[in-house]
């Protein structure tokens, strides 16, 4: 099974964490060189098989996707993007 987990930004200054066995981890990386060589990499969906699939460890799969983009930090692209802490944060907040 690839267990892979990632843990976003829980507030600012505070580090993203990435933690999976062996055969995750080579499943990520091939998708950062894909988002490197194309500005788009994406790794599995709802046909995935289930050995090729990612999952945590309770069992739950999910895909993953990483975005490329070489922008300055001004422009619209990244101006628009949400900041992962502050996103967190807004979501606990849409009831």
């Amino acid at each position: 099974m690839n267990l892979l987990h990632v843990y976003g930004q829980p507030m600012e200054h505070m580090p993203v964490r990435i933690v999976g066995n062996t055969r995750a981890l080579r499943i990520l990386v091939d998708t950062i060189r894909e988002a490197i060589g194309s500005g788009r990499g994406d790794y599995g969906d709802a046909n995935t098989e289930f050995d090729d699939a990612l999952f945590t460890s309770d069992g739950e799969g999910y895909s993953i996707e990483v975005i490329c983009n070489d922008d300055n930090w001004h422009s619209p692209f990244w101006s628009e993007e949400n900041l992962p802490f502050y996103h967190r944060i807004f979501e606990d907040y849409d009831d």
